[in-house]
């Protein structure tokens, strides 16, 4: 089994650290990012993609193109919210703190949710 770890392309947070609105989109330099994904050394098709539900994550998937035989969406992924700059919030955004405890029972989730798949991709930041 192979596991690849992969974050989504720069977001507008990465790039402006007082923009944190929770959900928020990838820049330029991301979509660009999210686009030679597929031209990188890595495989372009894998037995599964998991993901976080966020909007910058599928947009990387969807731009970088690289094909699999089953997709999924996992809160599991998702980035644990852990404070609001600007306290501004949308529809269907919500607020979850996770504390250290929390945070290694999530972990382990993972590690057992990701022991039953095969070769595996997973969206987050790409440096």
């Amino acid at each position: 089994m192979y596991i690849y770890i992969v974050r989504h392309g720069e977001s507008t947070y990465n790039a402006n650290p007082l923009d944190d609105t929770i959900d928020c989109p990838l820049t330029s330099n991301g979509i660009e990012q999210s686009i030679k994904l597929n031209s990188s050394s890595y495989p372009n098709y894998y037995s599964l993609i998991v993901s976080s539900p966020l909007r910058r994550c599928l947009d990387t998937i969807k731009l970088s193109n690289i094909s699999c035989d089953h997709f999924e969406i996992n809160n599991l992924f998702r980035e644990i919210y852990g404070g609001c700059k600007s306290d501004l919030l949308y529809d269907n955004e919500t607020i979850s703190i996770e504390d250290d405890q929390q945070i290694k029972q999530r972990i382990q989730l993972i590690n057992y949710y990701l022991l039953e798949k095969k070769t595996i991709k997973y969206f987050k930041y790409i440096n």
